[in-house]
């Protein structure tokens, strides 16, 4: 491209600068590189190129979209991540769409047209949103509905709600669609349970917190307006802590050894359990994030780079903390002092190895 006229005033993007074109610039198509690519979690530098790839909610600048996820109110079950998820409705960092008319961001599937069209609009407060359809659907959902009601004995007017709620996330980009309808779970429509992203609450809560920590926000609580969020330094940690019940134990043992012989070793090795497991929850971020690229073939050594930290760091907790933890620090109590203490038992002989 050697027209000089178009515009780069954009604060954001810079133009590769080269002496080989008439204008000093470089004589083939222009490539734009997005300065806030700090915004997604380690994002690769073929991220922070714009090209005409498919948006996706784990890209950034102009290649990037929000997350979205569909909640059929009348098949999702009521459980505590059904409700996290409806708590982030409030919040415009990602599109949390209900099927109730009574909700701020629902779907609303509109009257087949004589087109054979299906109207669906994506409702957003303040007017905002997306008018799409399913085009030349409805009448073979129709029969699909009648045959699916015929050889499962799934009541007819279900079979065709679920399967025109699955057929608009599956064309809409819709992320993940919760719901528990018998209708998907049959295996005739495995195939647009797949294309809809049909799942469960907690499949749709995990995919929406890694959207949120590739984005550099660690929320961990939502009530109303108000938002708990931790720096990600704690947040890992404090995550990987939460699934091992007898942490505190571990701790206390370490804390009444350093005390009570000065051996600060079992204290140093409680505290980095969490470091390690935590370097794995955030390597094990960094792949998920790379697999969902749009253009696999550039970030699959990335992913294979991220997995091997992840298991190098699993090996280091399980060799050095896991397994050697428990059996050092599993607390008795002094029989003269009635104190808890760390159980005497034989250290390895590597215990200021690596």
């Amino acid at each position: 491209m050697t027209d000089s006229s178009r515009s780069f005033s954009r604060p954001d993007v810079v133009r590769l600068n080269d002496s080989s074109g008439p204008d000093g610039f470089v004589d083939r198509p222009v490539v734009h590189f997005v300065r806030h690519a700090w915004l997604v979690l380690n994002v690769p530098v073929h991220w922070r190129i714009v090209t005409p790839v498919k948006k996706t909610p784990f890209a950034c600048g102009d290649a990037a979209r929000p997350l979205r996820i569909v909640i059929d109110d009348l098949t999702a079950p009521d459980r505590a991540s059904t409700r996290l998820l409806r708590s982030f409705a409030q919040r415009s960092c990602a599109e949390v769409y209900g099927t109730a008319s009574d909700r701020t961001r629902r779907v609303v599937i509109g009257v087949p047209d004589e087109r054979d069209v299906i109207p669906v609009e994506y409702v957003l407060p303040g007017g905002g949103g997306r008018r799409m359809a399913v085009f030349s659907s409805n009448a073979w959902i129709r029969r699909s509905a009648q045959t699916t009601a015929g050889e499962f004995g799934i009541p007819a007017e279900e079979a065709l709600r679920s399967l025109t709620l699955a057929a608009a996330c599956s064309r809409h980009e819709i992320d993940a669609l919760v719901t528990a309808s018998a209708v998907l779970q049959l295996p005739y429509w495995k195939n647009l349970a797949v294309n809809a992203h049909a799942g469960t609450p907690e499949e749709a809560a995990a995919l929406l917190g890694l959207y949120l920590r590739a984005h550099n926000d660690y929320t961990v609580d939502v009530d109303g307006n108000h938002a708990t969020c931790l720096d990600d330094r704690r947040f890992y940690p404090a995550a990987a802590l939460a699934t091992l019940p007898r942490y505190l134990t571990w701790l206390g043992g370490a804390v009444a050894a350093w005390k009570t012989r000065n051996d600060p070793l079992p204290f140093g090795l409680v505290k980095g359990l969490g470091v390690r497991l935590g370097r794995a929850l955030r390597a094990r971020d960094y792949f998920n994030v790379r697999i969902r690229s749009p253009r696999p073939d550039d970030t699959w050594d990335e992913a294979l780079f991220f997995f091997e930290i992840a298991l190098v760091s699993l090996t280091g907790a399980a060799r050095r903390r896991g397994a050697f933890l428990p059996s050092r620090l599993q607390p008795q109590r002094h029989a003269e002092k009635g104190k808890l203490v760390p159980s005497e038992v034989a250290e390895p002989a590597d215990r200021h190895g690596s």
